[in-house]
């Protein structure tokens, strides 16, 4: 990463070198010239800070500085590893790495890896932005967000973020580097800003200003299960405050799990769209009856196993938390299945509290779920930002002309 970007800066530099050569010899001294020459000596300044931050031996440094002037080819290194765009925990101790690879034809694509082994590739821009509730759910595994870098660097960076225009605390650039806390101009990144979030820490927000975090950071403490015999959603709910308190955290959706032929009728199921009719023959006479299939009993057995199923998905986003309360959304029907597959689950060492609503809301939305719940007094309702103060403008005399 660090050669390619030294490689580009350098062939920036040479082109606009170029034409402040072609503007010198037309007219040295104007505007365009004086343009061109700032813009170098702001690449070159930058060039310089790389290599002193990124590349201490003396001879690699000095091959860029001859490169840079056109005295000599570009070298080979050094180099730096793309940092990890996310680094984490499974509840069962497997370690999750997301980073980004180059892909075919120069577009960008991320590899996810489990213990040390990829188990996905996926195209496009990858995100995750500091304000995301953890866990978060990755290649299908639920995570925990964990980092490598020292509590010594951590607390630097969070210094540095917190007192801008200071000198930024370049002896831990590159284990913070390394740990994806910064990029290579020692710029937060998103993972940086969600590692700073959770320590409380000052952080700037996306149009640079800073934003203080709630005290003690931000934990997940509401687990929402809403379901029917089709389709499950597990989502979360953060807040700090205790209590049904107004929040302006989002309830956020962590999981999707759909079971298509729970909707489906007997007709798409079946051959025949009702049991069949069976003849008997009683002294010369015939009469029929239906005859029963199970099919109510098969029904019921697939929700059950459905149900399990969601339960599982759900013990494995709570047990990454450190308490929390579990609200389970169904359909009366659902609800009979769902009831003891969570309450196997939901014991343990860290025991959580379950809230039942016993109504079919799978097709909301989740902000309008949010409300539902708010409102049946199980979840605290949605806040409401303060408008933004008007920008009072000091209105002087009117000059007349």
């Amino acid at each position: 990463m660090l050669t390619r970007l030294l490689g580009e800066i350098a062939r920036e530099y040479h082109q606009l070198q170029v034409r402040h050569q072609a503007r010198g010899r037309d007219g040295a001294g104007n505007a365009a010239h004086r343009r061109l020459g700032h813009k170098m000596a702001e690449l070159a300044d930058r060039f310089e800070r790389l290599l002193e931050h990124w590349a201490p031996e003396p001879g690699i440094a000095d091959a860029w500085r001859q490169h840079l002037r056109g005295r000599g080819p570009r070298p080979d290194g050094p180099d730096l590893a793309e940092p990890p765009l996310f680094r984490g925990t499974t509840d069962g101790g497997a370690r999750i790495e997301v980073r980004r690879t180059a892909g075919n034809d120069g577009v960008d694509e991320v590899d996810i890896f489990c213990d040390g082994a990829r188990i996905a590739r996926e195209s496009g821009p990858w995100t995750l932005e500091a304000e995301a509730i953890e866990p978060v759910t990755i290649a299908g595994q639920v995570c925990i967000d964990s980092n490598d870098a020292s509590p010594d660097a951590i607390s630097a960076l969070r210094d540095f973020i917190a007192r801008p225009g200071r000198e930024p605390p370049w002896r831990f650039a590159r284990e913070l580097y390394e740990d994806g806390l910064i990029d290579i101009d020692f710029a937060l990144t998103a993972r940086g800003g969600r590692c700073l979030a959770r320590l409380g820490a000052d952080r700037p927000t996306s149009r640079g200003r800073a934003a203080r975090a709630r005290p003690g950071g931000t934990r997940a403490r509401y687990c929402v299960i809403v379901a029917d015999a089709a389709r499950a959603r597990i989502l979360l709910l953060a807040t700090t405050d205790s209590g049904l308190a107004p929040t302006l955290m989002p309830l956020t959706e962590v999981a999707d799990l759909s079971r298509p032929q729970g909707r489906a009728r007997d007709r798409d199921l079946h051959s025949e769209s009702r049991p069949g009719q069976r003849a008997d023959t009683f002294a010369g006479a015939s009469s029929g009856h239906t005859v029963s299939d199970h099919r109510d009993s098969r029904r019921r057995e697939t929700s059950r196993e459905f149900a399990e199923d969601v339960a599982d998905a759900a013990s494995r986003v709570w047990r990454t938390l450190p308490a929390c309360e579990i609200v389970v959304v169904a359909s009366p029907s659902m609800l009979g299945h769902l009831r003891p597959a969570i309450a196997r689950r939901s014991g343990g060492a860290i025991p959580h509290n379950v809230h039942e609503l016993a109504r079919d809301l799978s097709k909301l939305a989740p902000a309008a779920l949010h409300d539902a719940l708010a409102t049946a007094g199980h979840l605290p309702p949605r806040g409401r930002r303060e408008p933004l103060p008007r920008l009072q403008r000091e209105v002087g005399p009117r000059r007349h002309r």
